[in-house]
């Protein structure tokens, strides 16, 4: 756990009382400042960098491109991600029915060769029924 500077210099008893620590401490802020100074220093030549870059025709050049391909073109970034989700969207829509021709294919080789089958099946969807039944449809409130 960390200490703050009351405990390592012991301010109270005037007097350093853990000199191991109080070194450790004087090293992290050392470091601390140092770090601070070496990036102020990189943001300051970062920022020179980046002036020198702004006042370039190419910087802008660029800038202007980036921002027509993005918003104004007419295969801008916005469209391409809208054709993108619709893409992907008919692909499930195309691999879902791919599954259900293949269900209905088997169903349909099940009903060519069993004619009871093709007789129930009638008889649940359609409530056909031969000359002599009766049909009772109970439906259920839900």
């Amino acid at each position: 756990m960390w200490q703050t500077g009351i405990q390592y210099f012991g301010i109270d008893k005037m007097k350093v009382t853990n000199k191991p620590r109080f070194i450790i401490f004087c090293a992290e802020m050392l470091f601390q400042k140092y770090l601070i100074l070496f990036l102020a220093y990189k943001s300051i030549l970062m920022m020179s960098i980046f002036k020198n870059y702004i006042h370039n025709r190419f910087f802008y050049t660029g800038l202007i491109f980036i921002i027509w391909i993005t918003f104004f073109d007419s295969n801008n970034l916005i469209e391409e991600f809208k054709l993108s989700k619709k893409l992907n969207d008919l692909q499930t829509r195309k691999q879902f029915y791919n599954h259900e021709i293949v269900r209905l294919s088997e169903e349909i080789k099940a009903f060519n060769s069993n004619g009871k089958l093709v007789e129930k099946f009638a008889r649940e969807q359609y409530f056909m029924k031969k000359d002599n039944d009766e049909i009772y449809v109970i439906l259920h409130d839900e």
